[in-house]
């Protein structure tokens, strides 16, 4: 029962935006905590047993518990804490569970993202112009959402397109494995879960592929060309994929640049912004090199996200939060089994989304969205479960 009740709060989860129903994600996240410690206590399970980085993950948690307790506003400290033992726990959930429901949770991440998929491509037909022109007819003056909706870019049901490519690059490499993985023991035969992921991926394709976010793509690119490095994979049809999906990404940039009277969804404005964010970033983190200034008080250098994870915990957690958690991922990396990634295509898969959300967390904020991190900590959980269990 109780973990029926954690595959639909997992499921729902990208439906509950975090920056527009602050509150209500509160809550959400308060019960996501209560029914995993429920699930870890029924398991008999004592947490913090069974891999080398759990050391580097506590120090990152207690990190994190002081900087919201000594933050320059303790109470968005707190509420941004409540997300983030969400995301402890629930770690530990997947890291724990059985065969059996590691398969469940997998399952219950593609399935969600093909409805997210289809809900996004949805809106990028009918919804956006729809919206569009009610704003027009409402005289409603908001640049940056007339010149998002007018250029037709696939977002819901996320705030932005980045924030939907971000999420959907860490499930599609699951999906395409579990649906080669499925379409090697069941040869030539059709099966309705071989259809139901073929379509799940097409879906989730095509979806990120209308976000026209160049990062994210970047980012899977780069994942994948570490997966090919890793895993020595070098031949004529990973090559054309890697060019095709090159192009692509060129193709979206330049597009993005065309129309010089277009300021805020311009590949070039999000540079610009970017460079200039971590710049005061950088200067905030001299300032306050130990300590850090809390959670959630970004917004002290003109934003509350510096579109560099690394950079914004540094800032916000201090030392011991960003030397913690790059010691955790160090740990990670150790873990990765090249020979492993040849032959398990599930395992591919993780170590693909792994690394497309870390790329892409250079130049972005995925990180701090709970819609987005929580599966990154469920992957990279089910990761290191797969190598130490």
């Amino acid at each position: 029962m109780l973990i029926s009740v954690f595959l639909f709060l997992i499921f729902i989860r990208p439906f509950v935006p975090s920056l527009s129903y602050p509150s209500f994600d509160t809550y959400f996240s308060l019960y996501l905590i209560i029914v995993s410690l429920a699930l870890i206590i029924k398991s008999k399970k004592e947490i913090g047993k069974g891999f080398s980085g759990q050391g580097c993950l506590f120090l990152f948690f207690l990190a994190v518990v002081l900087s919201a307790f000594l933050s320059f506003h303790p109470y968005k400290g707190l509420q941004e804490l409540a997300k983030f033992i969400s995301y402890f726990f629930v770690f530990y959930v997947a890291y724990y569970a059985n065969n059996l429901e590691k398969k469940k949770i997998i399952l219950t991440l593609i399935l969600s993202a093909s409805c997210v998929s289809i809900y996004a491509i949805y809106w990028f037909y009918f919804g956006s112009l729809n919206l569009l022109e009610y704003m027009k007819g409402q005289d409603m003056t908001y640049p940056f959402a007339h010149e998002l909706l007018s250029r037709q870019r696939a977002f819901m049901p996320y705030i932005l397109p980045a924030m939907l490519a971000a999420y959907l690059i860490m499930v599609l490499p699951l999906s395409l494995a579990y649906l080669f993985q499925e379409n090697k023991r069941r040869l030539c035969r059709l099966s309705s879960k071989y259809v139901l992921l073929s379509l799940s991926s097409l879906s989730i394709t095509i979806a990120l592929l209308l976000t026209k976010s160049a990062g994210p793509l970047l980012s899977i690119f780069l994942s994948l060309l570490i997966f090919i490095m890793l895993s020595k994979l070098i031949n004529k049809r990973t090559l054309l994929m890697l060019s095709i999906l090159l192009l692509v990404i060129m193709a979206i940039f330049i597009l993005r640049s065309l129309k010089a009277e277009v300021y805020f969804t311009t590949s070039v404005f999000s540079i610009q912004n970017r460079l200039n964010y971590w710049q005061r970033t950088l200067t905030l983190i001299l300032k306050h090199p130990f300590r850090g200034i809390g959670l959630g008080n970004l917004p002290f250098v003109g934003s509350k996200f510096v579109h560099n994870s690394y950079l914004q915990i540094w800032a916000e957690t201090g030392i011991l939060g960003i030397v913690s958690f790059l010691g955790f991922l160090y740990k990670s990396f150790k873990t990765i089994q090249p020979k492993r990634l040849v032959t398990d295509k599930l395992y591919a898969g993780l170590v693909v989304a792994h690394l497309g959300f870390l790329i892409h967390n250079l130049i972005d904020f995925s990180f701090f969205l709970p819609e987005v991190s929580v599966f990154w900590w469920i992957i990279i959980a089910l990761l290191l479960s797969s190598t130490h269990n």
